[in-house]
């Protein structure tokens, strides 16, 4: 009885834990706002410069308080948390902004 308890504790974890991603189709891009329309922007990433719209039902998030699109500004590092719509374009469900910019890497070493 125990084990069977013990089985589902940790089966309710793992599903608490993998739900965010799964909510949102598992597509997290972090990178720096490039410029900002009306209804989407776009961010560069390490890879590549991204479109993304944005919608009524956008969360906004600053410093862990609720903020609203006004807060966006180009060249802010931001995660952006995206559902793929089926024309394959992406839509922000969620946006946390004011993420510290990467540190730079240190200078390689002559040999």
């Amino acid at each position: 009885m125990l084990r069977a308890i013990r089985a589902v504790k940790m089966l309710a974890v793992a599903l608490m834990l993998a739900a965010p991603v799964m909510a949102h189709g598992g597509h997290a891009i972090v990178g720096e706002i490039q410029s900002i329309a009306a209804d989407s922007f776009e961010i560069r990433t390490t890879k590549e410069t991204v479109i993304i719209k944005l919608s009524a039902k956008t969360i906004f998030e600053l410093k862990k308080k609720p903020v609203d699109a006004s807060h966006l500004q180009k060249g802010d590092r931001v995660s952006v948390t995206t559902a793929k719509l089926p024309n394959g374009s992406l839509t922000a469900t969620k946006i946390i902004l004011g993420l510290p910019k990467p540190k730079a890497a240190p200078p390689r070493k002559s040999p």
